[in-house]
């Protein structure tokens, strides 16, 4: 039995309009897009609450690095293997620190101990002589108004300090068991954190690993060697000018230098108290002489180093400090300057060299040139 015409066109299903098709691309590239900003919110929100977890993390990976690369040094120039080497690393690390501890150790606390007596006179001292002039005496009588009307912020902020302080201690401590852990295994962990991502990829995520490696080694080895340079100078300069506590002084130096462009202006202020001590035209003769050592660093130090190291843009670097500053404090500015070197080697290598298909321009590249 067959159907009629009509009767067909009233069985078959309703056509569906031209213009379907289109609507539900439109839909779906909208949630789509719902869907990235959604994650993109959610990853950022992730981030600013573990922001302190990940920062430990990467501060591991920083001395893993460190330790590495010592390991690696020591087995290219002896017969012993890898974890040995190692272990012979820490081991003199170890060493170095606890010798360093039994000679320079009591020098420096007691110029520490002289240092933090000094520093409150230095104060008095300076307070007077700021009190002896009638616009001096007038900002700090505003300024002795603002402290009265906010002292309980002040004491919620020295057991704030102090909570972070030992929280930042512990995770000092965190960083550094981890660090060896993975100094000890890194294929282990290189190979599960590529084994994470499709085979397609993991060769080109294993060379933006070997790249990272590379910079963040590099970087320390500079580093280190401005560190060294600026205490020495800092040190020599200030026992030249009669400054008292000159090892003290360059020491913090050297330390607050891992710190590349805030860190020599913190440096500068105890020395420049204790200068005007002595007299105003000392404080001077301090300040002219960190000024002096900065001059030299950026322009003959670090532009030396820079051959067998990495170079940052100083723009970027100081932006990083910032904002690293800014989101996480004293540990976030102290590990500012490697995490913007690591940024810069992901942005060239992944979105550069990858998405834009440009060579890019990295450490590695740079390193060779200069050969």
């Amino acid at each position: 039995m067959s159907l009629t015409e009509p009767a067909r066109e009233c069985l078959s299903p309703p056509e569906e309009p031209k213009d379907a098709a289109p609507s539900e691309s439109a839909v779906r590239k909208g949630l789509q897009i719902g869907l990235g900003l959604t994650a993109i919110v959610a990853g950022a929100i992730l981030l600013w609450y573990t922001a302190q977890v990940l920062l430990v993390f990467f501060a591991a990976i920083f001395l893993a690095v460190f330790f590495s690369g010592l390991g690696r040094f020591l087995q290219k120039h002896t017969r012993f293997t890898y974890p040995a080497c190692v272990a012979f690393a820490l081991i003199g690390l170890l060493q170095l620190l606890v010798v360093a501890g039994l000679i320079v150790g009591p020098a420096v606390a007691d110029q520490s101990t002289n240092l933090s007596d000094a520093l409150p006179k230095a104060y008095h001292q300076l307070l007077g002589q700021i009190q002896a002039s009638p616009w001096g005496a007038h900002l700090l009588t505003m300024g002795q108004h603002a402290m009265d009307a906010s002292k309980d912020s002040n004491w919620q902020n020295v057991f704030k300090f102090a909570g972070l302080t030992i929280h930042g201690f512990g995770g000092l401590v965190f960083a550094v068991v981890i660090g060896i852990f993975f100094a000890f295994q890194p294929d282990l962990y290189r190979t599960g954190f590529l084994n994470l991502f499709p085979k397609a990829r993991r060769k080109r995520l294993g060379e933006v690993l070997d790249e990272l490696g590379f910079t963040l080694w590099w970087w320390l080895m500079g580093q280190l060697v401005t560190m060294a340079s600026v205490g020495t100078l800092i040190g020599i300069g200030l026992a030249a000018l009669g400054v008292p506590l000159a090892g003290t002084l360059g020491l913090m130096a050297a330390v607050l230098s891992f710190i590349p462009s805030l860190g020599p202006l913190i440096s500068v202020i105890p020395a420049a108290m204790l200068g005007l001590t002595i007299s105003p035209m000392m404080g001077l003769w301090v300040c002219l002489l960190y000024a002096g050592v900065q001059v030299l660093e950026a322009n003959v130090i670090t532009p030396l180093v820079q051959r067998k190291a990495i170079s940052l843009p100083p723009a970027f670097v100081l932006s990083s400090e910032l904002l690293m500053g800014l989101l996480l404090g004293g540990a976030g500015l102290a590990f500012a300057t490697p995490l913007a070197a690591v940024v810069l080697v992901l942005v060239n290598m992944l979105y550069i060299q990858d998405y834009l298909g440009e060579r890019g321009s990295l450490p590695s590249h740079a390193r060779r040139s200069r050969r």
